[in-house]
């Protein structure tokens, strides 16, 4: 995970979002807790915290969103922040709203740690244009084998892409060194 920057999570009306808290900080992401957009605004204004992502629950009214989304934005670091969809799946006509109003990434439930770590890495890393990379990343969950040589040890593939994978393994390999990648599909 990035350790850039930190994530600003409005509390949801449901509670999900203490759940959400603790999923985060299992991948070394600590939120700032706002029990809404104008505590929010307030943390930001403050600049308690470097802010590279808000996550904003589903079941927020959405009529003034995209105003609020507008002075929380005036307010971030240059670098801009993230905004993130978390809750439950909106309808579509919310989706559009969602949108509308500044909401790039999306983690509706239910999802798997795998797209949890890939949302709040792509939110922590800004709104860059997918760095530089020919081909879209998705969000997966495959077990690996990775093999070098006569060893091997375990992974899990949390994105794949046309030309790469992200491999999280508990060692890392050698840089350079030549590796076998088994997927259990």
């Amino acid at each position: 995970m990035s350790s850039s920057g930190h994530v600003i999570l409005i509390e949801s009306a449901d509670g999900s979002s203490d759940k959400l808290a603790r999923r985060l900080m299992t991948f070394h992401v600590e939120p700032v807790l706002a029990s809404n957009l104008v505590e929010a605004r307030e943390i930001l204004e403050q600049r308690r915290v470097l802010v590279n992502a808000v996550l904003v629950p589903t079941d927020l009214p959405t009529h003034t969103l995209k105003h609020d989304i507008k002075i929380l934005s005036q307010m971030a670091p240059a670098s801009g922040v993230m905004y993130v969809s978390v809750g439950k799946a909106p309808t579509p006509g919310e989706r559009k709203k969602l949108r509308a109003a500044g909401l790039k990434l999306a983690l509706w439930e239910p999802y798997d740690d795998g797209t949890l770590r890939f949302q709040i890495n792509r939110a922590l890393g800004g709104d860059r244009d997918e760095h530089g990379r020919s081909s879209k990343r998705v969000p997966t969950y495959l077990l690996a084998r990775v093999y070098q040589g006569d060893r091997h040890k375990d992974a899990v593939v949390y994105s794949l892409s046309e030309g790469g994978s992200f491999l999280e393994t508990p060692r890392a390999s050698m840089e350079g060194a030549l590796i076998e990648v088994e997927l259990k599909l």
